[in-house]
């Protein structure tokens, strides 16, 4: 029971982890207008982060977001 809800619990937090890291990479003004039932926001203000620099920082954060769960991925099921 406890090894099905660990990944039940792995896999919300990673399809909310990876739908994060695209629109953070791919469309970071968007990103500032998912529900506000979905996790995602965090720090990020849309008046501190919504000029061109702080696009760019958010999209820097989800690139690295997505390297890391490539990088987890690879690790534990291709290696």
């Amino acid at each position: 029971m406890a090894k099905t809800f660990g990944w039940l619990f792995f896999a919300a937090v990673s399809i909310t982890l990876i739908i994060n890291g695209v629109c953070m990479l791919f469309a970071p003004r968007a990103w500032h207008r998912l529900p506000d039932w979905f996790p995602s926001a965090g720090t990020f203000v849309r008046e501190r982060y919504g000029g061109e620099k702080g696009l760019i920082g958010i999209r820097m954060t989800g690139a690295v977001l997505l390297a890391g769960i490539a990088w987890v991925v690879y690790d534990y099921f291709l290696r």
